[in-house]
């Protein structure tokens, strides 16, 4: 994930976030991306649901867990890799 990786914290550290909210936010994206073994601008809304339901019922996360990976998604493909979905 080098360079989105690189770019997502820039953009994180730009708006001003905590280290450690950028260091949760990177490690969920770094997951799914593990998970899948797929580039994350290759990924469709399918794997990102799919990759949800994996963490929530397979992998046991607390719903606070859920909830920064949810918001580490949306800012990715939001600000990192805009999509149109």
């Amino acid at each position: 994930m080098g360079v989105f990786r690189d770019r997502m914290r820039q953009d994180l550290e730009i708006r001003g976030k905590a280290k450690s909210t950028c260091d949760n936010y990177v490690r969920a994206m770094a997951g799914l991306v593990r998970h899948f073994m797929r580039r994350p601008d290759e990924l469709t809304p399918d794997d990102i649901k799919r990759y949800q339901h994996y963490l929530l019922h397979d992998r046991g996360v607390s719903c606070s867990s859920l909830n920064v990976a949810v918001c580490a998604f949306r800012f990715f493909y939001t600000h990192v890799v805009p999509v149109s979905w």
